[in-house]
């Protein structure tokens, strides 16, 4: 998201499902909790995210570890 610049995630809950290797209930039950959170909203095919900051603070702050290891792939360091 924040390299494209856009909140809206243009992905089914089939897809993103079968991208984190898990049932698409389990990613429909999260998303729905989410959703009553206001941290994200869905749509048909599409995922926006309303709040960044919270959604964050609700991972598994893991964040910095896939930016850092992303960065290094990209450089070659």
């Amino acid at each position: 998201m924040e390299r494209a610049g856009d909140r809206r995630i243009p992905l089914t809950q089939e897809q993103l499902s079968t991208m984190m290797g898990v049932r698409r209930s389990y990613v429909s039950r999260v998303l729905q909790s989410s959703k009553a959170k206001s941290v994200v909203d869905t749509g048909r095919a599409k995922q926006i995210v309303e709040d960044l900051d919270r959604l964050e603070s609700l991972a598994c702050g893991c964040k910095a570890s896939v930016r850092t290891l992303y960065n290094e792939l990209l450089t070659g360091t």
